[in-house]
């Protein structure tokens, strides 16, 4: 590192001669490059080095002295980062030392280098110290039979999801999927693994670790689609039809829905009300007008102004042969720079609001909404409903007028038709009803005093964050502190 090694030296700058004026961009770019370089090299930022030594090479790939410059604040980078790893885990402040760990690694990985000898000794042996600890962190866990949370303590320590740490962690991996098929045996013998919530629960606990599941039974309150009754006033038979499938879809997407001999029923009732009139009316725009005027303002006027002045003239005094010079005051005029104030007519503006009036035909439309759809989903189970209570008024100009300074220009009306209408209600259905099965799902399975496996996985089955506390003690009893992790499933 010749150019470092005279920087940190303090020998002389180079002067730049009057020749550097004709030196290219590109040239005066990368020179700054290599100054900002070596100065972030003598202040110890060498990740900061390392970035601008890249430029500078990018710059000038021929450069070899840059290109060595760049590979020697690489490795002093990835030094630097592993003693904050070694400073981190010696304070006892493990979390960040893992962080450090896996930028270290990242970094490596990113520049696409291997450092130098001692430099790839200490990553050697930072990660083996990384496999060690997380090893011990994951295999108590999995002696404790808690797959789940020894999955999520690996996945915690994102290190070992590195390149250089993918043995270990497959190895982690299997063994935690060990773990997981001891808890699913175990459970799936358990004689409510029969009964249909907590069969699907243990099934999908299997599922994440891809062991067998047991024998799937129907579930009981789900359905499997819905014939829909529409009483709705105001639908031609058109919209009918695509209320109906809006219905269908929204169920199909729910947790009620599943595979089922079972329908559920449901009745659309209410009316919608779509109305359009058109009225003839006088618009107007304000525009501002900029009217000329006259007026007079006062300026100042330069000129020369005269003023008498005397000036003394020798002349000969006396006659014949008595004469003698002598003095005589002549008056004189002269001129001075002078300024005086005139009047002139001149033209101003101003501006003077104006209303620009034309006529037009005002188009509105009214659209009223208000209906509800029940579902019977049997299993005396109480209705699920759901509904839209909606008034909007759009309305629109239909004219040929055109005025520029007021901003007008002719304009049709671009108001929202019955169908369209219709649509943003059922979107506005759709978008409501996931919740609004929840909350049916939970106020009908969730509110009990105790809970066994059965009852709690049914309340389970919701999916929804907020589950009462009998319901984790219940899973605990067959799945004990993996409890939180298997309620988080996906179910």
């Amino acid at each position: 590192m010749t150019t470092l090694r005279r920087a940190l030296r303090g020998a002389p700058l180079f002067r730049i001669g009057a020749f550097a004026l004709l030196a290219s961009t590109s040239l005066v770019a990368c020179t700054t490059l290599r100054g900002r370089a070596d100065d972030a090299y003598a202040k110890g930022d060498y990740a900061a080095a390392a970035k601008l030594y890249q430029d500078v090479v990018a710059n000038n790939p021929n450069d070899t002295e840059a290109q060595q410059n760049l590979q020697t604040a690489r490795s002093q980078a990835l030094s630097a980062l592993l003693v904050a790893v070694d400073t981190e885990r010696r304070n006892g402040h493990l979390d960040t030392a893992f962080d450090k760990l896996d930028e270290v690694l990242g970094t490596r990985q990113t520049w696409g280098i291997k450092a130098d000898a001692k430099v790839e000794a200490r990553i050697a042996t930072e990660t083996a110290w990384a496999t060690g600890f997380v090893r011990g962190e994951v295999m108590k866990l999995v002696e404790a039979a808690l797959p789940l949370a020894a999955e999520a303590r690996l996945r915690a320590r994102r290190v070992m999801a590195r390149s250089e740490l993918v043995a270990p962690a497959t190895e982690l991996t299997t063994a935690i999927d060990g773990a997981g098929l001891k808890v699913c045996t175990r459970v799936s013998g358990d004689s409510g693994a029969r009964l249909p919530y907590f069969a699907h629960f243990v099934s999908v606990y299997c599922g994440h670790f891809h062991a067998p599941t047991p024998a799937a039974v129907p579930l009981p309150h789900v359905v499997s689609g819905v014939e829909l009754y529409t009483a709705v006033d105001g639908l031609d038979d058109a919209q009918r039809a695509r209320l109906a499938a809006a219905a269908s879809q929204w169920l199909s997407s729910s947790l009620y829905f599943g595979p089922s001999s079972r329908q559920a029923r449901a009745v659309a009732s209410g009316r919608q009300k779509v109305s359009f009139g058109v009225t003839s009316e006088t618009v107007t725009r304000p525009w501002v007008e900029s009217v000329p005027y006259k007026a007079r303002e006062a300026y100042e006027e330069s000129y020369q102004e005269p003023y008498t002045d005397y000036e003394t003239v020798a002349i000969t005094c006396g006659s014949g042969t008595a004469t003698y010079s002598c003095n005589e005051q002549h008056a004189v005029t002269k001129y001075r720079p002078a300024t005086r104030t005139r009047t002139r007519e001149v033209t101003k503006y101003r501006d003077e609001q104006r209303v620009f009036s034309f006529e037009a035909r005002k188009h509105t439309g009214t659209y009223e909404s208000a209906f509800t759809l029940r579902f019977d989903l049997g299993e005396g189970l109480a209705p699920l409903d759901i509904s839209s209570t909606t008034t909007v008024q759009q309305s629109g100009l239909e004219h040929d007028a055109s005025f520029p300074p007021a901003g007008v220009s002719p304009e049709r009306p671009d108001l929202l038709s019955a169908d369209g209408f219709l649509s943003a209600r059922l979107d506005a259905l759709a978008a409501a009803f996931p919740a609004a099965a929840r909350d049916h799902w939970k106020t009908s399975f969730c509110g009990g005093a105790s809970f066994n496996t059965e009852t709690a996985s049914r309340c389970a089955y919701a999916v929804a964050p907020g589950y009462p506390q009998g319901v984790r003690a219940a899973l605990a009893t067959s799945f004990g502190q993996d409890v939180d992790e298997a309620l988080a499933l996906e179910r």
